[in-house]
């Protein structure tokens, strides 16, 4: 996966869909939610204000509902627009910790016991 960092100008009605479900949305006292099966689609949330920072992970559709509707929507606005890249680096070591995570194990029924 490339890392890269881009940015777009958001209208107005986006930023305030945007910030109106910052609003309301409340974090679980979970962190992470996943499936046993590694396939199928993540989203991964990092919400830092002055005093605190909240994150949460969810994954093959498990997880609260409404973080699942806001990450679709987000993903609808990123697909109506256009990014341009820029050469500032943001520090994501706390967000790939959330989403890199070690692959499961090779499950082979007709492989010899060892």
């Amino acid at each position: 996966m490339e890392e890269q960092t881009s940015f777009t100008i958001l209208n107005e009605e986006e930023k305030e869909k945007i910030q109106s479900t910052l609003d309301i949305i409340s974090f679980p006292k979970e962190k992470e939610f996943a499936s046993s099966v590694d396939d199928g689609e993540t989203f991964a949330f990092e919400l830092k204000g002055k005093k605190q920072s909240k994150q949460l992970k969810i994954h093959g559709h498990q997880g609260p509902n409404q973080f699942w509707l806001f990450g679709k929507s987000l993903e609808t606005i990123k697909d109506q627009h256009t990014f341009i890249k820029i050469n500032k680096k943001f520090d994501l070591s706390e967000f790939n910790k959330m989403i890199l995570s070690p692959p499961p194990p090779i499950i082979c029924n007709q492989c010899p016991q060892r």
